[in-house]
């Protein structure tokens, strides 16, 4: 079994993002039980489910690098579910700068990369490439979150 790098100080940062975006949009973000594949499902504030999110938080500025990378596998997953559920899977990321979300498309360049800091093997796997500029902002006060 692979070991789980998320800390309560991760889930807390996480927490603080989603509860900023809550309060901007007038929406229910609910908790997914741990390990699930998104992070969040949001709901109108009668329940109705609107999308699916998976948060990223990263220590980098948001115009850093010309793609954001994410897990082929992870990739498929959300955007599976979107479909099955019929709402958007959305790929939220707090970058050092500014808070970005973008809707998951079907298909990206496919390469293999990853982490190699951390000495896991299983850090390194297929993975999409999404254009940065395909990322909207989300304006917050910095206070939000």
């Amino acid at each position: 079994m692979r070991p789980i790098y998320e800390t309560e100080e991760d889930r807390t940062k996480e927490q603080c993002v989603f509860d900023a975006i809550a309060k901007k949009f007038s929406c229910q973000c609910i908790v997914t039980p741990k390990l699930s594949v998104a992070d969040r499902l949001f709901c109108t504030r009668n329940g109705e489910l609107v999308a699916i999110a998976e948060l990223k938080i990263r220590t980098n500025p948001y115009k850093k690098y010309p793609t954001y990378m994410l897990s082929a596998g992870k990739h498929a997953a959300l955007t599976s579910i979107g479909k099955a559920l019929k709402v958007p899977a959305l790929l939220i990321v707090k970058f050092s700068d500014s808070l970005q979300v973008t809707t998951l498309k079907d298909t990206y360049l496919k390469e293999v990369g990853g982490r190699y800091d951390r000495g896991d093997s299983k850090d390194v796997e297929q993975c999409i490439y999404i254009p940065i500029d395909q990322f909207k902002t989300i304006e917050v006060k910095d206070n939000d979150y």
